[in-house]
């Protein structure tokens, strides 16, 4: 199965808020998940939909998949940087305020098995069968070895130490 990956990077977003649309809508179909962050009032659902539609645009530019063929595999928000400004208080006091960015990630999977993939998975098995055939020989043939040689036994003589 293929993935397709698109991220937005440096969002002034918290990823806390971020995470909250996120767990919203990971679970819905593509196409529902499309209406419901056009529908949902949320800043985070723009950054999320334009993501969604990068990895689909993705999709279908580099792999030839339209939305119904895809699933979502992932969607993270994570942190970046943060910037620390002053917040100006009453009698010469200051706080600082910290303003959190984050980086978001959606992973699309495809639903349908390329027919390359299941070509390089059936070589692969037969490469490790047929390893696994040679070191079973291999272990026999040093069997048969070990069976054969008859062990030698050297006694030396010389000074009895006391």
């Amino acid at each position: 199965m293929k993935t397709i990956t698109a991220s937005l990077n440096g969002i002034r977003h918290s990823p806390r808020k971020m995470r909250v649309v996120i767990d919203t809508v990971k679970d819905l179909p593509i196409p529902l998940m499309l209406e419901q962050l056009t529908l949902t009032r949320k800043k985070a659902a723009q950054y999320i939909y334009k993501a969604l539609k990068s990895a689909l645009a993705n999709a279908k530019n580099n792999f030839q998949l339209n939305e119904n063929e895809v699933r979502l595999k992932e969607m993270q928000a994570g942190d970046a940087r943060k910037v620390r400004k002053p917040k100006f208080r009453a009698r010469g006091r200051m706080d600082v305020a910290r303003i959190r960015y984050s980086n978001l990630l959606v992973v699309l999977e495809s639903l349908k098995e390329d027919k390359e993939e299941v070509k390089v998975q059936k070589v692969e098995e037969s490469k490790t069968e047929k390893v696994a055939s040679q070191t079973d020989k291999k272990k026999e043939k040093v069997e048969k070895e070990i069976k054969v040689r008859k062990p030698k036994v050297v006694k030396k003589e010389g000074k009895e130490s006391k």
